[in-house]
């Protein structure tokens, strides 16, 4: 089985090609899906993060990640993104092994937007699809999405890959600049291509 990597910034609208392509059968594992699952009660990285964070980005009741307490945390010092990476990405890393493990067809997507900033997940797939938009697209639908400021927008995409260096990894690249009818048609061009790899 082929696994191909869906990658993209924040805001460019993997989610929505994803989608598409979950409704022509084709299962996706997304590694934001799994991190989750490794951050809320009981998750594997729980311990860790209270370790080296402390209890304050702990929500005392449901014992998962304070996303917004962490998401401060990583933005304003980049040391505190490098710790929490070392414990999140090596457990996302086998977890979606696994799941890979479970799928059998002829291709599957694994959504990984670090995957240029963790080379380590390249080892995974054989192909990189793309998912594009202009920057001023990305903040657009960040702030809409999450209710940030456009500053913090800015400061999310700062953290992740230029665009040029996604772009340099691609073997593939979706436009999702227009409309989602435009984004779905060259999903369905793209599965024809996959189909035949």
């Amino acid at each position: 089985m082929k696994w191909i990597a869906l990658t993209g910034g924040i805001g460019s609208g993997k989610t929505a090609v994803a989608t598409f392509f979950m409704e022509l059968g084709i299962p996706v594992i997304d590694s934001d899906s799994v991190a989750h699952e490794l951050t809320t009660h009981h998750g594997a990285a729980i311990p860790l993060i209270r370790q080296t964070f402390g209890d304050e980005v702990i929500d005392f009741i449901s014992g998962s990640l304070k996303r917004d307490v962490m998401r401060y945390l990583i933005t304003s010092n980049p040391d505190k993104k490098q710790q929490l990476e070392s414990i999140l990405h090596p457990l996302i890393f086998s977890q979606m092994q696994g799941k890979m493990a479970e799928y059998q067809g002829v291709y599957g997507l694994l959504a990984i937007p670090l995957l240029v900033e963790v080379p380590i997940f390249q080892t995974l797939v054989h192909r990189v699809l793309l998912v594009d938009c202009p920057e001023n697209q990305q903040v657009q639908r960040i702030m809409s999405r999450s209710r940030l400021s456009q500053d913090e927008a800015l400061a999310m995409i700062r953290l992740q890959a230029t665009r040029q260096e996604r772009k340099e990894l691609a073997d593939d690249i979706i436009d999702n600049s227009g409309s989602l009818k435009d984004t779905q048609a060259q999903v369905q061009r793209l599965h024809q291509c996959y189909l035949a790899l």
